[in-house]
């Protein structure tokens, strides 16, 4: 974990955890962390593919719409 990330949170682990312990602590925020980005990038995929769904579905609604407006009766 780098020291700049989570400035608030290394400050409560180093003020409520034992030195000792410290170098053990950040590990396994390490791992649990690294463990966790695969799961983090298929959530991240997913989710921007829904974006792009939920756009090409609106892009698709305002052109029926212009189309229909603009149609000639």
């Amino acid at each position: 974990m780098s020291p700049l990330f989570n400035i608030p949170f290394n400050a409560h682990l180093q003020a409520t955890v034992d030195d000792q312990m410290m170098g053990r602590v950040y590990a396994y925020f390490n791992v649990v962390s690294h463990s966790l980005t695969p799961a983090a990038l298929m959530v991240s995929g997913l989710l921007s593919e829904w974006n792009l769904l939920g756009l090409c579905m609106l892009l698709t609604i305002l052109i029926v719409i212009g189309l229909v407006l603009n149609r000639e009766a």
